[in-house]
């Protein structure tokens, strides 16, 4: 399904789409790997090591097979994360209406949020590479930020992520905000 087709099935009868679009695809960086990528190395470091001396020092079935949950974990978080991350992009989809931002996730039970503008409680801008920008619509709190520090922590304030030309629906957002 294209994403008009998705998004236009949503609307409401006086609603208006104005602007759609989708993150970034492929495997990209985010700011909070400087953590998880260390992080990911000690873990699966720790993982390989014990399993390796499991398997040469002793004949203990279980000593053996208690370190393959830890390395399947330890894969994941060095290079699994980096394709799952693709994938949920792969298939989120970002709209601006008249009244309301609209994030849609998942493929094939699309889940759709709504934030409206009126209601919109804080807009915040980050310019990336190229000409691809987020767009935050909220503020995180202290907790959130502090807990944000640990690896794998996801941000759940809502946003439009990676997208091109990003200034676009910035400034479409601006606007509708101030004319509300």
């Amino acid at each position: 399904m294209n994403t008009t087709n998705l998004f236009q099935k949503e609307l409401n009868p006086n609603e208006n789409l104005l602007w759609y679009g989708k993150p970034k695809q492929g495997i990209l960086l985010h700011a909070s790997d400087k953590t998880q990528i260390p992080f990911s190395i000690l873990w699966a470091g720790f993982a390989f090591f014990y399993e390796y001396n499991a398997l040469t020092m002793t004949d203990d079935l279980f000593s053996q097979l208690w370190g393959v949950p830890f390395i399947i974990i330890g894969i994941h978080m060095l290079i699994g994360r980096f394709f799952y991350d693709n994938y949920q992009r792969k298939f989120t989809d970002y709209a601006i209406t008249n009244e309301r931002i609209i994030i849609a996730t998942g493929n094939h039970n699309k889940s759709f949020k709504s934030i409206l503008l009126k209601n919109l409680p804080q807009l915040q801008f980050i310019s990336h590479e190229d000409t691809y920008g987020t767009i935050i619509f909220g503020d995180n709190d202290v907790f959130d930020k502090f807990f944000m520090q640990f690896p794998y922590q996801k941000d759940t304030t809502p946003r439009f992520e990676y997208v091109k030309n990003c200034d676009e629906p910035y400034r479409i957002i601006k606007e509708l905000v101030n004319k509300n």
